[in-house]
């Protein structure tokens, strides 16, 4: 019975039915249950603890046939304190099965949380810096095109005045270079 506990993580439902049957057949050839009926409690707590609802119910069917199966082969007399040690471990395992099921989605959820908000958080990131580079262009923009009309203009006056006054004339081309 305990073998099948090899199969538990790798084929749940396998190693689930195989100490079923040997819990069943076990019965039904008279020998007392003993400690031969733990792997099926491991096993119905794996099974619930990693399987969709579907596979969860199909399971507890397993487990209830199981049980009545055990109940109905057994040459022994089923009395009332196997029968609560029955139903104590069946609860264990299924609430066991359960929280454990409930807490890996929880965790699945908040990692996926974690990550969509990181996605988010690096994508306003990159936002601001796309609008600081927008507003670093547009200032740019604005001084070049000051500085450019500014050029444009004080070549236009040397030009005019580079036969009267060409001092004024050098000193405008002077600035022209150096704003340049």
């Amino acid at each position: 019975s305990a073998a099948t506990l090899l199969w538990r993580r790798s084929w749940p439902m396998v190693a689930f039915a195989s100490a079923v049957a040997l819990v069943v057949i076990n019965a039904a050839l008279g020998y007392p249950v003993g400690g031969i009926q733990y792997p099926v409690w491991i096993g119905l707590y794996t099974v619930l603890a990693s399987a969709d609802r579907q596979r969860q119910v199909a399971t507890i069917g397993l487990a209830m046939a199981a049980i009545a199966g055990y109940v109905a082969l057994d040459r022994g007399r089923v009395d009332v304190d196997v029968a609560i040690g029955i139903s104590l471990q069946f609860s264990l395992a299924v609430l066991s099965g359960e929280i454990v099921r409930t807490r890996r989605a929880l965790a699945a959820a908040e990692r996926l949380r974690l990550l969509f908000g990181a996605r988010e958080e690096a994508a306003t990131r990159e936002q601001t810096v796309l609008q600081e580079r927008a507003r670093l262009a547009r200032e740019l923009h604005d001084a070049l095109g000051h500085a450019v009309n500014v050029m444009v203009m004080q070549a236009g006056v040397a030009r005019h005045v580079f036969d009267e006054r060409p001092d004024f004339a050098r000193a405008g081309l002077g600035q022209i270079e150096t704003l340049g």
